[in-house]
């Protein structure tokens, strides 16, 4: 099996020798390693040029174009019938490839499969804990990856490696989404073929302290709305045969904000937001479900208001049925 690695990069000078390195060093020697240059400005370019080795093909990029289009760009000219992805400030460990090739074998019928991970720091120190913090995640089940799918992403980008022709079937990735573009192809992917998760350490994912930022978060979290919504609202008209009508729980703030991004974006229609907790409110909403009036409930991850979350479930309303959770 030939597999193709594609890698976007920008302005990654202090990492991306290091990553290459981890590519051209994997047991499996089956491999082209396809590197994007989205327009860097700092010394990426010289450093890609200088690495010389028969197995890469660099496209260097007049105008930053984002990750989404360099990644499709980079899988356009791929010669493998499975692609791994690495990202440009990331290490795959030597065996990599060479398991997930052998677990792609061993489990035909698949769309992608990826890995548990090992967090590490850049040249800002990061504290251990939240380094295990962020590594649990991503560490979890396939089982987990499917059933909480529209909680957030459970899988690590670069841990990947996924099926060309799928990914050809799928149209490849979203340039709309500039952040969780993974994310939202992951979703296509699980709609037609299983995602698995190989339950070893096959990468290093690099945690940088500005990805850890509210400010950074929030843009993440925002486009994880968008991708989930649509999702849930698609998976509901599947099964409604028309637009579902929906209840969204969280605090004040939270379902302001939800409202203005993916309420408004997806043309989700809402019948009521509920921000505070009472006695009666679970079984107003429930009244609501089993009358026909609402369809589903979204429920924003409020610490303060999970007592409402379990109480609908224990009335009756099932998880990823009519009642659906969403990071925040």
């Amino acid at each position: 099996m030939f597999v193709s690695v594609v890698m976007a990069v920008y302005n990654a000078e202090d990492y991306v020798e290091e990553a290459i390195k981890s590519i051209l060093n994997q047991t499996y020697h089956q491999i082209e390693l396809i590197i994007v240059n989205d327009a860097s400005t700092d010394r990426t370019y010289e450093i890609l040029e200088s690495i010389k080795d028969s197995k890469m093909k660099i496209i260097h990029l007049d105008k930053n174009q984002g990750a989404a289009h360099c990644l499709n760009l980079g899988i356009k000219q791929a010669s493998g019938s499975w692609i791994a992805i690495q990202d440009a400030d990331d290490l795959s460990l030597p065996n990599r490839i060479e398991e997930q090739v052998k677990y792609v074998t061993k489990n035909p019928g698949i769309a992608a499969v990826g890995s548990f991970i090992h967090c590490i720091h850049g040249k800002e120190i990061i504290s251990k804990e939240l380094l295990l913090m962020e590594e649990e995640g991503y560490n979890a089940s396939s089982e987990h990856l499917k059933e909480h799918r529209f909680f957030s992403s459970f899988i690590c980008h670069g841990s990947v490696m996924f099926s060309k022709s799928v990914f050809d079937q799928l149209g490849g990735y979203n340039p709309a989404y500039k952040i969780a573009y993974d994310y939202d192809l992951w979703m296509r992917m699980l709609e037609i073929l299983p995602f698995h998760k190989l339950p070893k350490v096959l990468y290093e994912y690099r945690i940088h302290q500005d990805s850890l930022s509210r400010l950074k978060r929030q843009d993440t979290v925002n486009e994880v709305w968008l991708i989930s919504s649509k999702n849930i609202q698609k998976k509901l008209v599947d099964g409604l045969n028309r637009k579902p009508n929906f209840v969204i729980i969280g605090d004040r703030k939270t379902c302001k904000e939800f409202k203005n991004i993916a309420c408004t974006e997806n043309s989700l229609s809402v019948y009521d937001f509920y921000y505070k907790n009472n006695r009666s409110l679970s079984s107003k909403i429930y009244k609501l479900c089993c009358t026909g009036k609402v369809d589903a409930v979204i429920f924003l991850n409020s610490y303060k208001l999970l007592g409402i979350y379990e109480q609908l479930k224990q009335q009756g309303l099932i998880f990823n049925d009519n009642l659906f959770r969403i990071m925040v």
